[in-house]
């Protein structure tokens, strides 16, 4: 049976984030999406313009409608917009037959305590624990999955990746590998915990054109993006050797491939000793070394 997922987002007229994402991840890892749309926004690539909320009563009717007809294995959420429409999701899970607090649904997913919350919440500041008192507007999980370009004179972000890595390898493993851990081949391993969790980055000029190489250290390979353009970064490709049909990755390290990229090193053609650029990868779990070939396809 093909899993239903009841999304919860804005909708983002380019494309790239929002309920559009939100719909291709689901759907390449083998499962079935039913949305409601929070807002509607102005946006593309580069920025949010603005957005306008749906009505809470419009929202109430639509979900009253997929509840009637259907039953729902999990729960996304996204961009809520308001202190209104977040009680009302919270209302809303309060409706659904599965306990999503389990840690086998939402309660998996580790967030930080102390950000988020409204009011005094002192038992945080006492205990380090968040208590009776603590209410929270938001939560705030861990990040280490996308890879973020900052300009260095205002310190502000010009691009960020987003959910793409997770989008790409979605699209790639399905529910066998996604977000699979770098010890084991299980799938849906880490997506509580940091995704992919992109641990390297190396910077690389080829051919008059800046590439960035980020290593996942978790479901392991490189991405590779052209970044000439830093405020509009391209994909170029996702490279990972990674035998995931081996049931016990850590039982059988030569024939599963590369686990854990940790550092990378990137040679550029005057300093390579095959004449053209590499790539140079230390794997963490695995103890190995992989060097990659470069070759830019015209």
């Amino acid at each position: 049976m093909r899993p239903n997922i009841l999304v919860i987002a804005g909708h983002d007229p380019s494309g790239g984030a929002g309920i559009h994402a939100d719909i291709e991840a689901i759907q390449s890892t083998g499962g079935f999406a039913s949305t409601l749309i929070t807002a509607l926004t102005v946006q593309n690539s580069r920025k949010v313009s603005s957005f306008q909320l749906t009505p809470l009563e419009l929202l109430e009717q639509q979900a009253d409608a997929l509840l009637a007809d259907y039953e729902f294995q999990a729960v996304k959420i996204g961009m809520t917009g308001s202190v209104a429409t977040v009680e009302w999701i919270a209302r809303l899970l309060a409706r659904l037959p599965a306990n999503f607090e389990d840690d086998e649904q939402l309660g998996r997913l580790k967030v930080i305590t102390d950000l988020g919350t409204s009011g005094a919440c002192t038992s945080l500041a006492t205990t380090g624990q968040p208590g009776a008192d603590c209410t929270y507007e938001a939560l705030y999980a861990y990040g280490a999955r996308s890879f973020t370009i900052w300009n260095t004179n205002t310190m502000q972000p010009v691009f960020d990746s987003g959910n793409a890595f997770e989008v790409i390898t979605a699209n790639r493993y399905g529910l066998f590998g996604f977000n699979a851990s770098n010890d084991d081949n299980e799938g849906d391993d880490r997506s509580d915990d940091k995704g992919p969790e992109p641990e390297a980055v190396e910077i690389g000029v080829i051919d008059g054109k800046t590439y960035a190489f980020i290593g996942l250290e978790r479901v392991g390979g490189i991405m590779v993006y052209n970044i000439s353009n830093p405020e509009a970064p391209a994909f170029v490709q996702y490279i990972n050797e990674r035998d995931f049909t081996i049931a016990d990755a850590e039982a059988d390290f030569e024939q599963v491939g590369d686990l854990g990229p940790e550092a990378i090193k990137f040679v550029s053609q005057a300093d390579s000793p095959t004449s053209r650029p590499m790539l140079i990868v230390g794997n963490e779990v695995t103890g190995t070394t992989s060097f990659y070939d470069i070759e830019i396809l015209r």
